[in-house]
């Protein structure tokens, strides 16, 4: 549904939007925040011992997760038939995180999961393999709600609406050793991000927005309305559209030996004004820098804007927010 922005359109935000690449970003930012150890990011909280008091065929009691923090370690799982880990249905499971994913369908927007997607690693032991595939939905508290299969992803994130709901997917509770999950990275688009001053490569890309402002809105599955303005006349709107997030996925570049330099892409749903059609697809990173924002679009896939990455001559446009220089060039 159709929404009108909060701020995005107002004269003052013009005005400064039309201003930031002549005034450049001043010095003024706020002191990081401590992180306790205890509290992580992304596919970093599958790690813990959950137990379940689901009586579904197949479905475990207990599961053992371990998750090094260690950069581009594998996770090993083990699944058991009882709470006291004595019955093991697959032990020494061995996976590697490959994306995250917002549930597809949800008839509660306010609590709309995102699973965090495994795969098990060739070479795991046989009885592994009814586990090919695991996603986790974690809840603020560490415990978590499972589902896993030998299909595909897009079955695990709900794609497949087929599958009865009382065995599509069973919540456990940590009893040991769980993290507590940061937000993800996407809400993080809200506001207004202007193109990075002194960048040669961007400044002379009069394909790239001078400044892109976005509206998150308030429940989780609101369509995100992002407005691109003109790379030459910055107070004119190039598009207004409206965007789901569809995934968040590892650099091709960085991964495995980092799975934390992750993009957030964005399908285009709504077209409100001007050339939405352009931006089709948009990849947004915050990895580099904090305060920096990397941005790719285009009309083609989110794969083909991911392996860019892997073009030694390609240059990523980086965007800040306008009052800080972190992750700015002056």
């Amino acid at each position: 549904m159709r929404r009108t922005p909060t701020s995005t359109l107002n004269l003052l935000g013009l005005l400064m939007i039309a201003a930031a690449p002549l005034m450049g970003c001043d010095d003024s930012t706020d002191a990081p925040t401590e992180t306790p150890e205890t509290t992580v990011v992304n596919y970093l909280a599958a790690h813990g011992t959950f137990v379940s008091d689901a009586t579904t065929a197949g479905w475990p009691k207990l599961m053992s997760l371990t998750t090094p923090l260690v950069p581009g370690s594998t996770s090993t799982f083990s699944f058991y038939d009882d709470v006291d880990g004595q019955q093991a249905i697959a032990e020494g499971c061995t996976y590697q995180y490959n994306r995250s994913q917002p549930e597809v369908t949800w008839d509660e927007p306010e609590s709309r999961p995102v699973w965090v997607m495994f795969e098990l690693v060739t070479g795991a032991p046989t009885e592994c393999d009814a586990f090919r595939f695991v996603g986790f939905a974690f809840g603020v508290t560490g415990d978590l709600n499972v589902r896993f299969g030998t299909q595909s992803y897009d079955e695990l994130s709900g794609a497949v609406t087929d599958v009865a709901k009382d065995t599509w997917s069973h919540p456990f509770r940590a009893v040991e050793g769980a993290r507590t999950p940061r937000p993800f990275h996407y809400v993080e688009a809200g506001g207004s991000h202007v193109l990075e001053p002194g960048v040669v490569s961007s400044a002379r890309d009069r394909s790239l927005p001078s400044a892109i402002v976005a509206d998150i809105g308030i429940d989780a599955s609101d369509t995100t309305e992002m407005t691109f303005f003109d790379h030459d006349r910055p107070e004119l709107i190039t598009a207004r559209c409206g965007f789901q997030v569809r995934y968040t996925m590892p650099d091709p570049l960085s991964f495995p030996g980092d799975k934390l330099d992750v993009w957030d892409a964005y399908e285009m749903v709504e077209s409100y004004e001007g050339n939405c059609e352009a931006f089709q697809y948009v990849t947004l990173s915050w990895a580099s820098e904090p305060g920096r924002m990397l941005f790719r679009y285009g009309d083609t896939g989110f794969f083909e804007l991911l392996d860019l990455s892997l073009d030694s001559e390609f240059s990523t446009a980086r965007y800040c927010r306008p009052g800080s220089t972190q992750g700015c060039s002056q």
